[in-house]
Parts: structure tokens; C-alpha cells; sequence
């Protein structure tokens, strides 16, 4: 249902190789997982977009995006910039595995170590 909505009244372009993203000829993009719809874009365009959703369907506006599907989002508006980290996500894996108090390397391995063979 939602597909043909975006589709066949507000004029996006279903991906090709990724189902849950949708793209429009005004540069939009739009991310769909399962209830959680992420709408980045140039303000009027974002605004007329999500008044026609909400004539549609029962919608909630959480204002800018802070969390994503397990990404941290924060955004310098003056800069025109958006900062995204999974530094929670990365977080809990470390945990999982017992591994949040190993000491972090700038690479994955360290280049003046010698690789040692067996």
C-alpha cells in the first residue's frame, strides 16, 4: 500500500537493487524500514512531501532524525552538515563479546608489527 502511494501519487522511483528506497526527480531520498520512513531533503520540498503522507496515512513527525536503525545522527545546520556514527551499535557488539575493554588501534593491524607466521 505504501509502495503504490509513493509510487503512483507522490511521483518516486522504487530502487532497483534496494526495495526499501525510493528516489524522486526533485533529488529526494527516502528510506523505508518496515514503520520507520527517513526523509532527508530541502525543506519546502520535505514539507509538502509529508503533509500529502499525513492526508494519506496515521503519521508521526519526529522532527530531524537523531537515531536510525541503529545510527546516532547529528547534524550541524549552520555547517550544512550531517554526522552519522554507530558508535552505540559498536558499543553493544564489543559487549556481546566481551571485548569493550580491549585497546583500540588506529587500523586494523598494526603496520610496523612484523606478521608472524606459523
Amino acid at each position: 500500500m505504501i509502495d503504490e502511494f509513493l509510487v503512483s501519487h507522490l511521483g518516486f522511483r522504487g530502487g532497483r537493487f534496494d526495495t526499501c528506497i525510493y528516489t524522486h526527480t526533485n533529488g529526494t531520498i527516502l528510506a523505508l524500514y518496515v514503520h520507520n520512513m527517513l526523509l532527508p531533503g530541502r525543506q519546502p520540498i520535505v514539507s509538502d512531501l509529508q503533509k500529502k503522507r499525513k492526508a494519506r496515512f496515521d503519521m508521526f513527525d519526529l522532527g530531524l532524525v537523531q537515531h536510525f536503525l541503529g545510527m546516532m545522527v547529528s547534524h550541524d545546520v549552520c555547517g550544512q552538515k550531517v554526522y552519522i556514527t554507530q558508535e552505540g551499535y559498536i558499543g553493544r557488539v564489543l559487549e556481546r563479546f566481551g571485548m569493550s575493554d580491549c585497546k583500540p588501534v588506529a587500523t586494523p593491524m598494526d603496520k610496523d608489527k612484523p606478521c608472524e607466521r606459523e
